[in-house]
């Protein structure tokens, strides 16, 4: 369900920037019953694109927009809603908008840079259909709120800037767009539970090519339950729920700055 942010590299007396890259990372999601048990995971690696830009605010602040964009179909393993098992795809769409605003202050070669950050993410689910279960497809949106603080020094021989980024969030407002029935105008919608999540990123730029970003990455959230919505599709009733879930990805960025 996320591309990670790289690090504002902004230093205090730097200029403005911006960046454009790729990524790779292995997303891993899977949903638990009330007991905790798996009922279904979804694994696979999953390419994306991104752009950010990071102005420098004054002597001692900066900030950070970014967009994402990834695409990929992974492996699905689970069971249909009648507890058959089901083995397919699922078809990911993953697109991000997030902004940072932090501060930055430096004690010789070691820069601390804390700050605050909002993302909002966009999921869309198809879950292929078989020879003997249909196709779903669910739409996710959520907000991240949290923060974090990056350390960075410019002092090794082998790395013109290397930053160890530490972030954690919470999970809100999630939604679940579930295309049941055959009006998509009133498709049920659900609203997940809050949850919480954490990044760790480590990036760096490589002396010889000090306009080149190299990040390594991994990232972890969940979502409590949902509320239930009884819908009907044809003649019948059903009753629908979003169940918890945990999800996590790892990866790695490239980016050019200018």
């Amino acid at each position: 369900m996320v591309c990670v942010p790289s690090l504002a590299q902004a230093s205090a007396t730097g200029a403005s920037f911006l960046e454009v890259g790729a990524t790779w990372f292995y997303f891993d999601y899977q949903e638990e019953s009330d007991s905790g048990q798996v009922l279904n995971k979804e694994t696979g690696d999953i390419p994306g694109v991104f752009i950010a830009w990071t102005p420098t605010l004054g002597s001692h602040a900066w900030g950070r927009l970014e967009a994402g964009y990834a695409s990929h179909s992974v492996e699905y393993d689970g069971q249909t809603q009648a507890g058959v098992p089901l083995t397919t795809q699922t078809h990911q769409r993953l697109i991000h908008y997030e902004a940072r605003f932090g501060g930055e202050w430096r004690g010789g070669e070691l820069g601390l840079r804390p700050y605050l950050a909002a993302r909002y993410q966009r999921w869309d689910r198809e879950i292929q259909p078989t020879g003997f279960s249909l196709g779903l497809n669910e739409d996710y949106r959520w907000w991240e709120l949290g923060g974090g603080i990056a350390a960075c020094t410019s002092s090794l021989s082998w790395a013109s800037d290397l930053c160890l980024d530490l972030g954690v969030f919470r999970t809100t407002r999630g939604e679940v767009e579930v295309a049941l029935g055959n009006d998509p105008d009133n498709y049920p919608v659900l609203e997940q539970g809050d949850g919480t999540g954490y990044r760790v990123q480590l990036q760096w730029s490589p002396q010889a090519l000090p306009r080149l970003l190299v990040s390594l990455y991994h990232a972890a959230w969940d979502f409590e339950r949902s509320n239930t919505e009884l819908v009907r599709v044809g003649f019948a009733q059903l009753r629908i729920r979003e169940p918890a879930s945990e999800s996590s990805r790892q990866g790695v960025r490239v980016a050019l700055r200018f």
